[in-house]
């Protein structure tokens, strides 16, 4: 990969896990890769919108259970900044801390749409 890549980048800003995406690359043949990549996507966005809905709706709990799910899936992905941001939505929430909360899940969709990107200047189709 290249410095341009949308996984370069220190720490936490980086989007993708690499390693994560070798793994896959090796392990799954494309085409099993891309409808698993495209499954991922398509239910990622479903629980984008219903952790919108958490958000206009003041329903913490939904919120929580919503990135609790997330999480696991976006680490097998190798979508990492997008399990990070799960993670931390999901920990804000059982501390009942409902403002950071909302300030995370505003971020963790953001971070879905950069990471979507990533996957697509990485040359995954979507």
């Amino acid at each position: 990969m290249n410095s341009a890549s949308p996984t370069a980048g220190s720490g936490s800003a980086a989007l993708l896990d690499e390693h994560t995406l070798q793994k896959l690359a090796v392990e799954i043949d494309e085409e099993a890769r891309q409808q698993i990549l495209r499954v991922f996507f398509t239910e990622t966005a479903k629980r984008m919108a219903r952790i919108a809905q958490a958000l206009s709706e003041n329903t913490p709990d939904v919120l929580g259970h919503e990135a609790h799910s997330l999480k696991s899936s976006a680490q097998l992905m190798g979508a990492k900044r997008l399990a990070e941001k799960s993670i931390a939505v999901d920990e804000a929430c059982r501390q009942g801390n409902i403002g950071q909360a909302s300030v995370l899940a505003q971020e963790l969709i953001t971070v879905f749409e950069a990471t979507r990107k990533a996957y697509i200047d990485h040359g995954f189709a979507l």
